[in-house]
């Protein structure tokens, strides 16, 4: 008979999408445009500008940033996936401090500059550096390093 003999006290730092603290922060209401979101990404604006979000694409620009897809409450799934529907009221973070989805390998620390990810992998996501076409600097930092899982804490300015 196996036992299991590992065991582990430690949580999370934070949630994706999630608060990291209380200070101030503005926050909009905006219609999911399609399936593929989960909160902690970044959203562009959608078809109809201060309507409508959905996930960057190639070519997407600053003055189209919304904010980060803000967590609340939602069904999950049989496999313990929570995603977004399509066509679903989000809450989007346009300033303040809030855990992101980081790109798989990314090690932030405290004051690194964040990139949202407009195209290939990690679509929504976050990173530390410059990737040509594929990222969208942000008027934002981070705030320390990435928990247990791939998310870390950032502060989000207003866009320039």
């Amino acid at each position: 008979m196996s036992m299991w003999t590992n065991y582990t006290q430690s949580t999370p730092a934070g949630v994706a999408g999630g608060l990291y603290d209380l200070t101030d922060h503005v926050v909009d209401s905006r219609m999911n445009e399609a399936a593929g979101l989960k909160f902690g990404m970044g959203v562009v604006q959608g078809k109809t500008a201060g309507k409508t979000v959905k996930l960057p694409a190639t070519g997407a620009t600053i003055d189209k940033f919304e904010g980060i897809i803000m967590a609340d409450v939602r069904e999950m799934d049989a496999q313990g996936d929570v995603s977004v529907a399509a066509k679903s009221t989000v809450s989007v973070m346009h300033s303040g401090r809030i855990w992101v989805r980081i790109v798989d390998g990314e090690k932030p620390k405290y004051g690194d500059p964040v990139y949202l990810v407009i195209n290939g992998a990690g679509l929504g996501c976050f990173k530390t550096a410059v990737d040509s076409a594929n990222t969208l600097q942000l008027n934002a930092r981070f705030l320390g390093e990435k928990d247990l899982s791939n998310i870390a804490p950032i502060e989000l300015y207003a866009q320039k």
